[in-house]
């Protein structure tokens, strides 16, 4: 062995071992453990590197899921939205339009007034609401001239409550994050209870932190079979999710007669952390 095959060191210990102590000397413990050693150094560093791949592999794929997964949960959320402004179309446009023909004839002043109103508000939606963010006061004026349209269909026995004060109108915020809430006041409130027919909105922007109360009379009305709804609040928590994530504070209260929601949103997301909630 040692004339004609030259082994390492290593190799003609392994021999030295079967030619004392025969082949069975290699499974002792203490000849176990020598070799035994030399064939974890031998494939730790292939099998390290196909470990790290393999772990890089799968951290990959699995970033890669999560991201298809929120560009798929975007997508839809961005669909719903859309799906929202077309619902805000018909039925808000026929009754106000409706209100306008009247007024033409009756009353020329609020006539003119509501069509600017209302052009505010198709701008807004139109040219405006697909944007990441906007000038709070952009949102806050389609908001009032929402409000004032929304008004004039009302019977004047609804008592609308409305105050709207921020100490800045040069914050940002998601488009028509708020509305629904508004809208649903209006649209559910009235509608529902003839006898107690309130809307009663309050919105508050200081140091960067918006609150919002908006409540109305209530009155629940059994929904028939099929009945499909709720899509705008069930839009506005995910869009909070997605664009105001551990910034906002939602409370939806349902009582006997009132409906309240309850809205406490940062503008702000470094300084949300320092509030209590």
């Amino acid at each position: 062995m040692n004339i004609n095959i030259h082994p390492s060191k290593r190799l003609q210990s392994y021999v030295d071992h079967v030619i004392h102590m025969g082949l069975m000397g290699l499974f002792k413990y203490d000849t176990f453990t020598f070799y035994f050693l030399d064939f974890i150094y031998f494939i730790s560093l292939p099998l390290g590197i196909k470990l790290t791949k393999s772990i890089l592999s799968i951290g990959n794929e699995k970033a890669l899921l999560e991201y298809k997964n929120l560009e798929l949960e975007l997508s839809n959320v961005q669909l719903e939205l859309a799906f929202l402004k077309s619902q805000i179309n018909p039925h808000f446009l026929f009754n106000t339009i409706n209100n306008i023909i009247f007024l033409v004839s009756e009353d020329t002043v609020r006539a003119e007034k509501s069509l600017a109103q209302l052009s505010r508000i198709m701008n807004y939606l139109v040219y405006e609401s697909d944007k990441k963010t906007v000038p709070l006061g952009s949102e806050i004026s389609f908001l009032k001239s929402y409000i004032e349209l929304e008004k004039m269909r009302l019977s004047s026995k609804v008592k609308t409550t409305i105050n709207i004060n921020t100490d800045s109108e040069k914050y940002t915020i998601v488009p028509l994050i708020i509305f629904p809430f508004v809208e649903n006041a209006f649209k559910h409130g009235p509608m529902t209870s003839s006898r107690n027919a309130w809307v009663d909105i309050q919105i508050l922007i200081k140091n960067h932190i918006l609150n919002l109360k908006v409540s109305n009379g209530f009155r629940r009305i059994e929904k028939p079979p099929g009945y499909v709804g709720g899509i705008g609040i069930e839009n506005v928590y995910k869009r909070l999710e997605l664009n105001y994530p551990d910034q906002y504070k939602l409370t939806i209260n349902e009582s006997g007669d009132s409906y309240m929601i309850l809205l406490k949103l940062s503008l702000n997301a470094n300084e949300f952390s320092d509030i209590n909630l």
